[in-house]
């Protein structure tokens, strides 16, 4: 736990704890912006939203060409 009683997650590849500096009302979002306390990362393979879904991003090997 944080010291301000928020959840931490113990598996994770990026890990941003912030503090809510303003809440903005936008339509049928709500905008919020926050303070950023501590960040931490961790290795692995992270996923990423793309074209309407989850996919992982993966280092892919490449050799060198000659041109």
């Amino acid at each position: 736990m944080y010291p301000q009683g928020n959840p931490l997650l113990k598996d994770y590849h990026a890990r941003i704890v912030c503090h809510r500096e303003h809440r903005y009302e936008g339509g049928d979002h709500t905008i919020i912006v926050g303070r950023v306390l501590e960040i931490d990362s961790q290795d692995g393979d992270p996923l990423v939203f793309y074209r309407g879904r989850l996919n992982r991003v993966r280092e892919i090997a490449t050799s060198p060409t000659t041109l």
